[in-house]
């Protein structure tokens, strides 16, 4: 590799700091609303159509899009919860049935 000009000094490379700032405060800005979107407690559809004001999408959206991984997961605990109950109810009637038998079964 041939260098065509000379090596400059650092003090001869002129930056221009307020343009670097920007250039990071928008960085962060990304990177604040990823983390929004990861931690997010609720339809991540919602909260993309939300970003990008998407009005018209937004408006015909349910509460449950049923297709993003939080939605998802919110239908299958759904499901568990009511397979908890019904095992609930029944250890609930099994330590019933022990109590009036006085402990003697």
């Amino acid at each position: 590799m041939t260098l065509v000009q000379e090596k400059r000094k650092h003090s001869g490379i002129l930056i221009d700091w307020n343009r670097q700032d920007l250039l990071k405060k928008e960085a962060y800005f990304k990177l604040d609303q990823i983390k929004k979107l990861l931690f997010y407690p609720s339809c991540r559809r919602r909260f993309i159509l939300e970003y990008f004001q998407d009005e018209e999408d937004l408006s015909s959206l349910p509460d449950n899009c049923r297709t993003c991984d939080y939605c998802i997961e919110k239908k299958k605990l759904e499901n568990r919860e009511v397979e908890s109950i019904v095992n609930l109810s029944v250890f609930g009637l099994v330590l019933e049935v022990i109590k009036k038998l006085d402990n003697k079964f």
